[in-house]
This record gives C-alpha cells, structure tokens and sequence, in this order.
C-alpha cells in the first residue's frame, strides 16, 4: 500500500475528482503537476513517451526530426537505429 506525501496527495486529487471537479484536461497536465510536485522519478521513460507522441505540428521537416533526434538522445536511444519516429534495437 502507498506511503507517504505521494498518498496523500493522490488522496487529496481523487477526493476532488468524485466531488465532480475536473483538475486536469489531459494526461499530459497530470503528468506535468506530478512531476511539478514530485520530480521525474523515471526520466528515460518520460522521454520515452515524448518520442512516441512528438508532433511535428507546424514545424519545418528538419526542426522536427531535430526535436525528435535531442528527444531519443534523452531517452538513451542513443545506441538504437532511429526509423519513422521510432526506436528499433
């Protein structure tokens, strides 16, 4: 069983929420006030996750895979063939 101020605090947001208050829109607001009342206890997997869900949006092609490439080179993909936006060992 959970401990701790994370408890606490995971209590406190899930007593809000059956209240009918709406905190976070997306997962991506969870994951940042988490991480804002936390730290990032798992950094290769929330770069992990970045490169799985980066868009290029309306960015030039070379300014996306630059994002992609700092981005993998984060998640220590460094020793991974990088393919169509994804890691293959």
């Amino acid at each position: 069983m959970p401990t701790g101020s994370a408890k606490t605090w995971r209590d406190y947001i899930v007593a809000l929420i059956y209240k009918g208050q709406q905190l976070f829109s997306t997962s991506e607001e969870l994951r940042k006030e988490i991480n804002q009342k936390f730290g990032d206890t798992d950094k290769r997997t929330t770069q992990s996750l970045k490169i799985r869900t980066i868009q290029q949006g309306d960015r030039s092609a070379d300014e996306h895979v630059q994002k992609f490439e700092k981005a993998a080179l984060e998640a220590g993909y460094e020793e991974y063939s990088l393919c169509n936006g994804f890691a293959i060992p």
